[in-house]
């Protein structure tokens, strides 16, 4: 709006110009020429000179508007970063209050004893069951209600199949002293699995 209300005072200046051209011309017939030729390239030189003002200025809003969307979306991914470093100091630290689950499995390797093998391995395997129903209900606090529905059927299927191939594995050994280390450890796998998975389903969540 300001270029076109420039250009039309311009215009005006350069008309007004034409017709004092013209009203000199009568009366001086020899310099009007050349002084309505020059006064046409000052006017000209004007027009160029706030065009070309104009041009920069214009320039100089779409650099400063640009700077501004880069700088904008800097600070966006700087955001992100953050939170993504946030999200995974926050799984580093619940990994960590987990760890003494990986101490009991160690501590079967321990043992001298099959008797102690059963229990270490017992205690090994409810700890990671304690784990699962713990992630298990955090991921109820977070997930949507279909969600949810979705994840409580695919856990049902889970147990199922997990007790089978308990069961599977201690009738190799049935009446035998390995049977319940054997169901302990069969247990005990999957189940550490399975919770990992949801560890890893609850903290790709909350990073979303």
């Amino acid at each position: 709006m300001k270029r076109i209300g420039k250009l039309c005072i311009l215009g005006l200046l350069l008309a007004s110009a034409a017709g004092c051209s013209k009203k000199d011309m009568e009366q001086e017939p020899v310099s009007s020429s050349r002084e309505t030729s020059m006064q046409s390239e000052q006017i000209t030189e004007a027009v160029t000179v706030t065009i070309e003002t104009e041009e920069k200025e214009s320039n100089h809003r779409t650099e400063a508007k640009t700077e501004t969307v880069s700088k904008k979306e800097e600070t966006e991914q700087e955001q992100s970063d953050t939170d993504d470093e946030n999200s995974g100091n926050e799984k580093l630290a619940y990994l960590e209050s987990i760890h003494y689950a990986y101490d009991l499995e160690k501590m079967i390797a321990e043992t001298e004893t099959q008797q102690e093998m059963n229990q270490r391995s017992g205690e090994a395997l409810a700890a990671w069951d304690y784990e699962l129903n713990r992630i298990y209900g955090l991921l109820e606090e977070i997930l949507s209600s279909d969600q949810m529905e979705g994840l409580s059927i695919e856990e049902y299927h889970w147990i199922i199949d997990r007790d089978a191939k308990v069961q599977e594995a201690g009738q190799e050994y049935a009446g035998g002293t390995l049977e319940a280390y054997t169901r302990n450890i069969t247990g005990l796998n999957l189940t550490k699995e399975r919770t990992l998975e949801l560890i890893d389903l609850y903290f790709g969540e909350i990073a979303s």
